[in-house]
This record gives C-alpha cells, structure tokens and sequence, in this order.
C-alpha cells in the first residue's frame, strides 16, 4: 500500500508530460465540474499546445471524455482502474471472505478495510454492511480523526509517523478531533502497545468505531480494519466486538502470511 512521505520534488528524473497528464486527472477530479481546454490550461499554468496535445491523448486513451459543451470530464475509465486494484488486491479479497461471520452477528454494523492513501489520507478499500454509512469504497479519511487512520499511523514506520506530523495538518472535525500533536502522539503509542483503538465520535458525532491492524508476512502493515455502530450499540456490546474484530483481524493476517498471531 502506498505510504508516499513527501510531495518535494523527486529525487530522480520524471517525465515531465506525464507528471502533466496527471495534474489535468487530479484537477478535473477535484475540481467536480466539466473544464474547458483554455479554463485547464490557465489554472494548471500550462502552455495551451501542451494542454491541447495532452487533453488530446487523454481523450483518446478513453481518461477524458467532452459533454455536450465541449467541456473535458473524467471518464469512467479510472473507477474501472480502481475496482480491478480493489478487486485483485489480496488483503481486500480476505477481507471480504473474513467478514461474513460479523456481519450475520451484528447487522446494526458496518466494517471497513482501510489502508493509505496518498497526501497523508487514508482510504478505505471495502465496506460492508446493510445500514447507512457515511463512506463508500475509494473514500479518503483523515488519518488522525479514525479509528482506522489512527491503527494505520500507529503501526506504521518511525519515518512515516515524523513525516505526517511535519506535513499534515491536524483538522478538527468534532468536539473529539484531537488536534495536539503531542497528544496523537501518546495515543499512538498507546494504540500500538494494546494493538487496538476504540474512537467515539472523532469524526462524526455517531461515528464509534473499534478498528485493529492487519498484517502480513514480515510482520508488514496490511491495512486495518473497524467496526462500527451507533454510540449505544457500541457502547453496550464493547467488549464482546473487540473480541470479535481482534479475532477477525488475527486470522486475517494468518491468511495474508503473518505467524505471530499474538500481534
């Protein structure tokens, strides 16, 4: 899973047109509405015979598509790209074969799978459950505000953790959110040494997770995966679904190749 440290320039060379094409993806993707050529090539800063030609290619590699206005829109091409990662993925395959015994247990339930993502995020790789949540699949999250953000960080290298708190900023989304780094940081601490972590509302006011690690063989960070419910379920069953989500994240990892299954 990537775990990219840094957005400094990179250290060996790269091709400069396709460093471009990605811009245009990752703008059009975050900007959420149709672009014209000139609109892209004035807010990316780029040479418009550079942004013509690019645009070009793209379209025709099925990226891009033009609506009725001959604006540029994403394609479906790339959600195509992300369901056969999510499908072929092997941590997400288990996953989902590990998961039919909770959700049967407790259907009031969600339980996610989550690993990292890019720009200090995370993202989640599979959802499932029957009652309404809040994220779907592909969905990014803030690594400091969930339950699965804080597993992901606390297991994660000494290099990774230094560079998160250089570079991400700590938003605070509910009267939970802990912002101080100082703070996290013993959280973190104490997350790694019990091997779970239990979040009430960090995020979303009614969003109580239990979320562990998931490794590999290596003792290599998987992913990590949580459970959650409304404040009351998870309150009142708290003990019995760390016992489950403890043990479902244990014979993942002996799946994926891990034999320490102490953690």
């Amino acid at each position: 899973m990537s775990t990219n440290l840094s957005s400094e320039p990179p250290a060996v060379p790269i091709n400069s047109s396709l460093d471009k094409a990605f811009d245009i993806l990752e703008f059009l993707a975050s900007f959420g509405s149709p672009q014209s050529a000139p609109e892209i090539s004035r807010r990316l800063k780029l040479n418009k015979v550079t942004t013509y030609n690019l645009l070009r290619t793209l379209e025709y590699r099925q990226y891009l598509q033009k609506n009725e206005s001959g604006k540029y829109v994403l394609s479906s091409k790339l959600f195509e790209l992300g369901t056969l990662y999510r499908t072929s993925n092997p941590v997400t395959h288990v996953f989902e074969l590990c998961c039919l015994p909770l959700l049967q247990k407790y259907p009031a339930c969600n339980i996610s799978l989550g690993g990292f993502g890019t720009s200090m995020r995370g993202i989640y790789l599979s959802i499932l459950g029957s009652n309404e949540s809040f994220v779907s699949p592909g969905t990014a999250f803030p690594l400091h505000a969930t339950a699965v953000g804080k597993v992901l960080l606390a297991n994660s290298s000494k290099e990774f953790r230094t560079a998160f708190f250089q570079q991400a900023t700590l938003t605070r989304y509910t009267e939970n959110t802990v912002t101080d780094p100082e703070i996290l940081k013993e959280q973190l601490l104490k997350i790694r040494h019990q091997g779970y972590c239990i979040l009430d509302g960090d995020l979303f006011t009614d969003f109580h997770c239990i979320s562990v690690p998931v490794f590999s063989s290596g003792r290599h960070l998987a992913g990590a995966i949580s459970i959650r419910g409304s404040e009351s379920f998870v309150k009142k069953h708290q003990k019995k679904l760390l016992e489950d989500i403890l043990a479902m994240g244990k014979y993942m990892s002996a799946n994926l190749g891990y034999t320490d299954l102490a953690l």
